[in-house]
């Protein structure tokens, strides 16, 4: 073989082999560039993620603390209205306190006699609960106290939320 055919067909391998390895680099360099643009890019997505998390992570503890505040303050409300009402009942089943309404009393059949004739029916004592209406007066203004109180708290509560 001849002498410069070898010389070429090795200067031709050298300069392919330089041209790979120096292209090889250039794909080297562009793919680290993208690992690095993919890295910042999921740096990035995971810093946004962080914030949000956090963002809601405030607001739901925002939220969870109003509607405490909220509850508390109802629910101490809801115990002095019924601390009020078991007072009332004790003072009625004692005796100390006497449930009075306006009423008309039945005509009494001592009524056509002549003394009974002239005195009043507008008795200035009025008619008296017996013992099952006063307890039934207790609990009907607990319930309407419990009513009303959760009713304020709940619509309390949505107006935080909204």
């Amino acid at each position: 073989m001849n002498p410069q055919i070898i010389i070429a067909l090795a200067i031709a391998a050298a300069s392919a082999l330089g041209g790979w390895t120096v292209n090889g680099w250039r794909l080297g360099t562009e793919i680290q560039a993208l690992k690095a643009e993919h890295s910042q890019a999921v740096a990035d997505a995971a810093e946004e993620t962080n914030r949000r998390l956090i963002t809601m992570t405030n607001e739901r503890d925002s939220k969870a603390t109003r509607l405490f505040e909220v509850d508390a303050t109802y629910t101490a409300q809801l115990t002095k209205a019924r601390h009020e009402n078991k007072t009332l009942a004790d003072r009625l089943a004692s005796g100390a306190t006497g449930l009075r309404i306006a009423a008309t009393c039945p005509a009494s059949p001592t009524q056509g006699t002549g003394a009974a004739e002239s005195s009043s029916l507008d008795s200035p004592a009025g008619a008296v609960l017996d013992a099952s209406a006063g307890s039934a007066y207790s609990a009907l203004r607990d319930g309407i106290t419990t009513t009303e109180t959760t009713l304020a708290a709940c619509q309390k509560s949505l107006a935080q939320f909204q």
